[in-house]
């Protein structure tokens, strides 16, 4: 059987070329025809072929399951490419070439099925690394957004690697308010404290997902991003996340209070 190693597309002129072709179909009102020629191959030999295309040395074995869900998606993406180095990591080329033709299908099926009474060209989008190379870019595009959840989120010291992986994934607003905070994709003590805080609230009152969110995201966005956590422990972390809660269910800004 003949191996499949990581590839990217070899120059950045490949990917403005795709994303013209993607206007000419928008400017044409053909937009779903995109999809439907991307899923037959016939746009490979325009933009795939062995001359446009580089190979690398990480052999992957495993296609994502069009049906499997993000966690055991993201979760089997970052097993396949735990080898990936830091540049090739932040490569808008490798994530629009597994998105565009090597995890096409899974991607074409996020799409329909997330993609209802939604702007098309807005989920087209997500197949490439859409505005500046930053790290809030590479959460959205629709395989890098999997390998970069599960590596902010493994822990090699824990009995489960992935336990916070899947915890994540157990809500999309819980992913949204941590993969879209640029900065706290950095630490990862913050994340597993922000997690296990709303972990055990939910224990209490188990629908309190967008409550915790919108008294917690102004907290981090206006006053965290500021706070340096370095150095910190989990157990510090978590304290002060505590406090900050306690002192806005003191304020009657929140209904739940902790155990």
């Amino acid at each position: 059987m003949e191996k499949n190693y990581i590839s990217k597309i070899k120059d950045y002129q490949t990917i403005k070329d795709i994303k013209d072709k993607l206007r000419e179909y928008d400017r044409e009102g053909n937009l779903s025809d995109f999809l439907i020629h991307l899923k037959k191959g016939e746009l490979d030999k325009i933009f795939f072929d062995n001359s446009k295309i580089e190979k690398g040395n990480i052999e992957i074995t495993k296609k994502l399951n069009t049906v499997t869900d993000d966690f055991e998606a993201s979760k089997t993406l970052f097993e396949e490419l735990k080898q990936l180095t830091y540049e090739e990591a932040h490569d808008e080329r490798l994530w629009c070439y597994l998105s565009l033709y090597f995890y096409r299908d899974y991607c074409i099926n996020k799409f329909n099925s997330s993609s209802r009474d939604k702007k098309l060209l807005t989920y087209l989008k997500r197949f490439f690394i859409d505005g500046t190379a930053t790290h809030l870019s590479f959460t959205r595009n629709y395989i890098s957004g999997l390998y970069w959840t599960a590596k902010k989120t493994y822990d090699p010291n824990l009995k489960n690697p992935y336990e916070y992986t899947e915890k994540i994934y157990s809500s999309s607003q819980l992913t949204f308010d941590l993969m879209e905070r640029f900065d706290f994709l950095k630490n990862k003590m913050f994340f597993q404290a922000y997690i296990d805080l709303l972990f055990d609230l939910l224990k209490i009152k188990p629908d309190i997902n967008t409550e915790f969110s919108k008294l917690m995201s102004p907290i981090m966005l206006n006053h965290y991003k500021n706070h340096f956590f370095t150095g910190l422990s989990k157990e510090e972390i978590r304290n002060e996340l505590n406090s900050h809660y306690d002192f806005q269910y003191k304020l009657e800004r929140i209904t739940t209070p902790r155990l």
